[in-house]
């Protein structure tokens, strides 16, 4: 029987493996569908226009060679991103970089035996007395001690906006339900107008790639509000000011946050230092919200926060602020209504934000760029049901993933595991963001702390404070 499995093998797999395998007589099971493991969807997917939306510096994770001495050997990658930058620390490089540094860890850490590594899909997750049984889509079954789930995002949701009688039409082969699968972007003409659901950062992604395939058709980009992710800048820095206003109403400290930014904007500090320096208490402020408090955040102002949060490359924002002002990319503001198909096109039908006005919208394809799916009372993906059929999990009532407690499963009973653990965006819940490089490397480093402590019980050591160790995180994160 193997000591622990890891099923997914994307970045938080990967590293957790990697900073398991440093410990003497570790030897995790990685087990990943995917040919390689180590990018995972966050950074295998994409061109050479897709950049990290942090700066190098931000990026390390504690392995060696480190990720910017790991560049050396791509200087014509990361050319204009020094330039950019003035210096290597603080560019912005493309994601597969980084994906591919991950990866050539794995790699080594395989061919030296200590990862073992397993290519598939874990599909039935049973107990067997203090032995978990993974069973996998081709028939294979590994029994182990201790499993941690590490399966990042999962493709988009089908729209929530179509009524009912509407919904069939997400069959369409027009409908792109997931814009990273192989052939989201194929088989249509470069000038036929296209549709993206969402504003955010996938949508970003999404217009950039087909900018650079020759796509010259119009682009339309919808949201309820028209919201777009907002551009990194450099310089200036601005104090921790929310410590003392932990416990307050989201309401109240938004406000206070926006007064923070006037300030510093009065005193030549870009705003995004006022973003920087709240975000390493943004744990604490959401474990000491209410439920109603955080439905409240999530319904109303999560929007706003995640534009001015999630911010990206200030070459992707340029980039993105071209293809605007040539009419290339048109945002709009509104819900979207109905589809009807139309040959080989569809009409859109679209309400416009704050107006009672329906605009209709002609288009040969529509992608779903709404970003990861995550209520996981639902989702149907084999592993997921079956544990929830089982009862080794609960959704969280407001849909952002699995509740745990220190990274440890919170069953449907609402006992806490000793065995079953997530690492993530699974524990957005518990967290409200870990979907940081730095974010992520702190809560693998705790967990890895556990994991190893030899004769001791999770649950009875120290818990995971992440909320504290996301204060010495730095800007940026």
């Amino acid at each position: 029987m193997h000591r622990l499995a890891i099923v997914g093998g994307g970045f938080g797999g990967s590293v957790l493996a990697l900073k398991l395998a440093e410990r003497d007589g570790q030897r995790p099971v990685l087990i990943e569908a995917a040919r390689c493991a180590g990018a995972g969807l966050a950074y295998g997917a994409g061109g050479p226009d897709h950049l990290l939306n942090v700066p190098v510096h931000r990026m390390e994770v504690g392995l060696e060679p480190a990720f910017a001495d790991w560049l050396a050997d791509y200087p014509s990658e990361i050319a204009a991103g020094v330039a950019e930058a003035g210096d290597l620390a603080h560019a912005f490089v493309p994601r597969r970089l980084f994906g591919l540094y991950i990866q050539s860890h794995i790699d080594g850490a395989v061919a030296k035996g200590r990862i073992l590594r397993i290519r598939g899909e874990v599909t039935q997750l049973q107990k067997d007395g203090a032995t978990y049984v993974l069973g996998l889509v081709d028939g294979r079954q590994l029994n182990v001690a201790r499993v941690v789930l590490a399966t990042g995002n999962m493709a988009p949701k089908a729209p929530d906006l179509l009524s009912e009688d509407q919904k069939h039409l997400t069959d369409s082969p027009l409908f792109i339900p997931d814009p990273w699968a192989s052939d989201a972007l194929t088989a249509h003409e470069p000038d036929w107008p296209i549709l993206l659901i969402g504003t955010g950062l996938t949508m970003v992604d999404i217009a950039l790639s087909l900018s650079r395939q020759g796509h010259t058709g119009p682009i339309f980009a919808l949201s309820r509000r028209g919201l777009l992710p907002l551009p990194h800048v450099s310089g200036g820095t601005w104090p921790a000011f929310l410590d003392i206003h932990i416990g307050q109403s989201p309401l109240k400290l938004l406000r206070r946050i926006r007064q923070e930014a006037k300030s510093a904007l009065a005193k030549g500090v870009p705003w995004q230092r006022v973003l920087d320096a709240a975000r390493p208490h943004a744990a604490q402020i959401w474990a000491a919200w209410t439920r109603a408090e955080r439905s409240h955040f999530l319904r109303h102002a999560r929007p706003y926060w995640d534009v001015h949060r999630h911010r990206v490359a200030p070459r992707v924002g340029r980039a993105l602020e071209d293809l605007i002002e040539g009419r290339q990319v048109i945002p709009l503001s509104g819900r979207l209504k109905s589809f009807a198909p139309r040959g080989d096109h569809l009409d859109v039908a679209y309400s416009v934000r704050n107006r009672r006005e329906i605009r209709h919208i002609k288009v040969a394809r529509v992608i779903n760029c709404t970003g990861p799916r995550s209520d996981y009372a639902t989702l149907g993906t084999p592993l997921f049901a079956a544990l929830r059929q089982q009862g080794f999990i609960h959704a969280d009532p407001l849909g952002l993933g699995l509740e745990t407690h220190d990274a440890r499963v919170v069953d449907a009973h609402g006992h806490v595991s000793d065995s079953l653990f997530a690492i993530g965006s699974l524990t957005r819940p518990a967290w409200w963001e870990v979907t940081a490089v730095p974010e992520l490397s702190a809560q693998i480093s705790r967990l890895v702390e556990v994991l190893t402590r030899a004769e001791v019980l999770p649950s009875a050591v120290r818990p995971l404070s992440l909320a504290l160790d996301f204060f010495d995180l730095g800007a940026g994160i």
